[in-house]
């Protein structure tokens, strides 16, 4: 068996240690000259990631408007939301046992007995049919129980709706009304939304490939004479293709932190015209917008679109240039 020579394992490390400074010089440099290239048409580089800008803020404006809706939900405060109604036959002493019995469960933090002469007074002071009310011969307004959740509706919505049903299942207990249809209707409409920015981002996804890979080829086609010279004293196609790369990696990234940008502003304006109405709902103050990770999801989904756009048109560009 041949014995490698000494000194062969420190040559061999350093052809690769030499392969790899070689690499990534030229990777710096091709980088650099893109940029450089970008740089020297600066209205049309401008316009192009801008047009790349707001086709990635829409989408992720509506995936950020989702996440938002949900978080402000989930810290919406609903008092007063469970209504127990009680039989006629219940004596007073039963509902105000009933009510210190659920007052103990550990979904509500309290639980009100109010009288159906408590009810009647309520209606005459707050419905604005007084006088009707005098007409009646007996008071029609039921006793109730009204429960206080412990937590926001929104994040113990299964276990007060089993609450309900084994509320609803007692003797003493007519019906119980909890009001989750607002929230019913949320989940509907953050789906939908949430559906609708996807599909969206896709189709927008597919235009920002578009314009990359036109904008790409059309930079391969004024350096057509330059490429074709390359090709004939060997050059690789890896070789040919890195600075268009990177052309739509700057483009990409680029409208990437635009998208931020432009979401970040729409939320900001947003927060100052919904200030007024925070002063009576607390949880619209918490309004924030994207952060440091839809920043990084953003200039990374651009990027990583722009690599791609770049690719197919200068591997289309190449196989047009070698000819059949």
């Amino acid at each position: 068996m041949k014995r490698r020579p000494p000194g062969g394992a420190r040559r061999t490390r350093a052809r690769w240690v030499h392969r790899l400074q070689n690499e990534l010089h030229d990777h710096r440099r091709n980088a650099l000259s893109s940029l450089r290239r970008l740089a020297a048409t600066p209205f049309q580089s401008a316009l192009t990631v801008a047009v790349l800008a707001v086709a990635l803020a829409l989408p992720a404006a509506l995936l950020v408007a989702v996440a938002e809706l949900e978080r402000i939900a989930g810290g919406l405060d609903l008092e007063g939301q469970i209504t127990v109604f009680l039989r006629r036959e219940v004596v007073p002493e039963a509902g105000r046992a009933l009510a210190e019995q659920l007052a103990q469960r550990p979904q509500l933090a309290a639980a009100r007995y109010v009288s159906s002469a408590e009810a009647l007074a309520q209606f005459r002071e707050h419905s604005g049919w007084g006088d009707l009310v005098e007409l009646l011969d007996e008071n029609p307004l039921p006793a109730s129980i009204e429960l206080v959740p412990a937590r926001p509706l929104a994040e113990d919505l299964e276990a007060l709706r089993g609450l309900a049903a084994e509320l609803e299942a007692r003797p003493e207990v007519d019906q119980v009304v909890l009001d989750v249809a607002w929230l019913e209707r949320l989940a509907a409409l953050a789906t939908l939304v949430r559906r609708v920015g996807w599909g969206l981002g896709a189709t927008l996804a597919l235009g920002v490939l578009l314009v990359v890979g036109n904008t790409v080829r059309l930079a391969v086609e004024s350096r057509r004479e330059e490429i074709q010279v390359v090709m004939w004293v060997g050059g690789t196609d890896a070789y040919v293709r890195r600075p268009f790369l990177y052309t739509g990696l700057w483009l990409g990234g680029g409208a990437g932190l635009g998208a931020f940008f432009l979401v970040w502003l729409g939320f900001r304006l947003l927060r100052l015209a919904v200030a007024p109405a925070a002063e009576f709902y607390p949880a619209l103050d918490q309004l924030g917008g994207p952060g440091a990770a839809a920043c990084a999801a953003l200039v990374g989904v651009g990027a990583l679109l722009g690599l791609v756009g770049a690719r197919l048109a200068v591997a289309a560009q190449l196989r047009t240039l070698r000819g059949p």
